[in-house]
């Protein structure tokens, strides 16, 4: 999923279109591949590391994408892949408590511990870091006192997409965040649609709605957050976190009316036109919606 700063899409006579990237373009491909190597290669190394050479890349690769928007467009294709790996500390130890100590040790000094030995024979620095370190039995104690910020958390686990798996993901992922701001959504699934398929998406991500038959098949009105109470964040990732679900049936249409920068705009989507594909595997997949909140 996408936070707002990483939606991209322009306004066409009232109607909403989600920026999209093709997964037939040769410059984008290999933007894509890039930062999926660069995830890859990072296993087991820290998270600050990868930012700094991320910030890098938006630079680097943006360019090459949009003259004006590109760094924006990396971002986003980097958030999609953020959400595929797994963090973990660097340590089992608890650095709040190995830094509380250390605290507490210079703390009861008679003087501030210098960095270096003086003539007095002051304690030092190393001196506070040798003792916790023989009451914790850890080495790099001068390491460890802050390891539980985020910078410091290791690459574990990494779940490499294809380049163009990242492509089709933030294709879908930018209509996503257009649905965050929807005042509703009405799908008109025809006859060959699996309507129950669809329910179970419905009924999983906790949203409102109503159903009613039509000579073609079913028409599914849902709630958007916008019209509930005001609009809630929450519904909006609920909502948001439907259409792929949607997208693994067809045939079926879909219009919704959302806000963007202000103004009123439609959002018209057709299974048969659309050429999206879901990363859900199906309502068998029990990783799919984990974080719905």
């Amino acid at each position: 999923m996408l936070r707002g700063e990483h939606v991209i899409a322009r306004l066409a006579r009232g109607r909403l279109v989600p920026h999209r990237l093709s997964p037939d373009d040769g410059r984008v491909v290999e933007v894509a591949r890039e930062l999926c190597d660069l995830y890859a290669a990072h296993l087991h190394r820290p998270r600050a590391e990868l930012e700094g050479r991320l910030s890098g890349l938006e630079e680097e690769l943006g360019p090459r994408l949009d003259a004006r928007r590109g760094f924006k467009i990396v971002r986003a294709l980097a958030k999609l892949l953020e959400e595929l790996a797994g963090w973990e500390a660097p340590t089992e130890a608890d650095p709040y408590t190995v830094r509380t100590r250390v605290f507490e040790l210079a703390a009861g000094l008679p003087e501030p511990p210098a960095s270096e030995p003086g003539l007095l024979e002051a304690p030092t620095r190393d001196d506070v870091l040798l003792r916790v370190a023989s009451e914790t039995g850890l080495d790099d104690v001068a390491g460890l006192m802050y390891a539980d910020r985020q910078g410091a958390q290791l690459l574990a686990a990494f779940e490499e997409p294809s380049p163009e798996g990242l492509i089709e993901r933030y294709n879908v992922a930018q209509i996503q965040g257009v649905l965050y701001a929807a005042r509703e959504i009405v799908v008109d699934l025809d006859r060959g649609a699996d309507a129950r398929l669809v329910f179970h998406y419905v009924k999983k991500m906790g949203l409102i709605y109503r159903l009613e038959p039509t000579s073609r098949g079913y028409r599914l009105h849902l709630d958007g957050p916008l019209s509930i109470f005001g609009g809630t964040r929450k519904y909006g990732l609920r909502l948001a976190k439907f259409l792929p679900g949607l997208l693994l049936t067809s045939p079926w249409r879909l219009s919704a009316t959302v806000e963007w920068k202000g103004r009123d705009a439609l959002l018209e989507l057709d299974s048969e036109k659309n050429d999206l594909r879901s990363h859900y595997l199906g309502p068998k997949d029990a990783h799919e919606g984990d974080d719905v909140p």
